[in-house]
């Protein structure tokens, strides 16, 4: 609405200040007159009614343009992707060890292959702190057995995990 209502305040502006000449007709079928360029309506004023000169274009599609820094940058930065999915792929087949998530310190809590006696009340952080010093292995714990058994240990004597193994 507020558009609207400034656009005919504009237009009534121009219709009744500059443009009245215009507006009663009788000129030329010639657009590219020089009456038409540069009309002086008073000795002070100028308009310019048809300065621009007649262009016309062909649209035939799209045009796409590629900025090649930014090409760049994206060749370079799905390279090293690429690259990291295939370092993962290759140590998730070497690893025969279990993901470990979480905090480590949450793993000695009442293990029974790593005793250190601490207080209950503390968090993981502050427990983590004090378990700095401790040598910990993730590892077989029942080498003797039929099916192994992998344990975060410390106190226990910790065998190394074999492939052809089965472990619970």
């Amino acid at each position: 609405m507020l558009s609207r209502n400034i656009e005919t305040l504009i237009d009534t502006y121009w219709q009744s200040t500059i443009g009245y000449k215009y507006l009663h007709g009788n000129l030329h079928a010639d657009v590219t007159d020089s009456s038409y360029d540069n009309v002086t309506a008073d000795q002070w004023q100028t308009i310019d009614f048809n300065t621009s000169q007649a262009l016309s274009t062909r649209i035939i599609g799209e045009e796409y343009q590629c900025n090649m820094i930014f090409a760049t940058i994206l060749i370079v930065i799905s390279g090293l992707l690429v690259l990291a999915s295939l370092a993962t792929i290759a140590l998730m087949n070497a690893t025969r060890v279990p993901d470990i998530l979480g905090y480590i310190s949450s793993f000695t809590r009442d293990n029974p292959y790593a005793t250190f006696e601490q207080a209950s009340h503390i968090d993981g952080l502050e427990r983590a702190r004090e378990l700095r010093e401790m040598n910990m292995t993730v590892g077989d714990v029942n080498p003797r057995g039929d099916i192994g058994h992998i344990a975060f240990a410390a106190t226990v004597e910790v065998h190394r995990l074999k492939e052809d193994r089965l472990y619970d």
